[in-house]
């Protein structure tokens, strides 16, 4: 879900910013979008993006990596089997019949 809002959120909020900026808000008369008569300043915000994407690939990659080394990325075989709701909340959502409730289209809880 964080990729989804706030990745695709942030690319194409900086696409957008290479068509939508003026003066006003980058406050330099030579930074315009593009529909302000500076197109290559769309291709300055897509450089952007891909270098950030970049960066924030690599980041990950290392913590990740860290993490790994340190004290694993995975649970245990027994709590995947039985599924994380039981292993850390000590409860199974299936049980509780929301779930069912809920795929049979009658909302939570009713």
């Amino acid at each position: 879900d964080a990729f989804g809002v706030h990745g695709v959120g942030g690319v194409l909020g900086g696409i957008l910013t290479g068509f939508f900026a003026n003066d006003f808000v980058s406050g330099n008369p030579s930074k315009k979008g593009a529909f302000y008569g500076k197109g290559e300043q769309v291709g300055t915000q897509l450089v952007g993006i891909i270098i950030i994407a970049g960066w924030s690939f690599f980041a990950s990659f290392v913590i990740l990596s860290i993490i790994k080394l340190v004290m694993g990325v995975r649970v245990n075989e027994r709590s995947e089997a039985d599924g994380l709701d039981i292993s850390e909340h000590g409860e199974s959502m299936l049980e509780s019949g929301d779930f069912l409730k809920m795929q049979a289209g009658r909302g939570w809880g009713g």
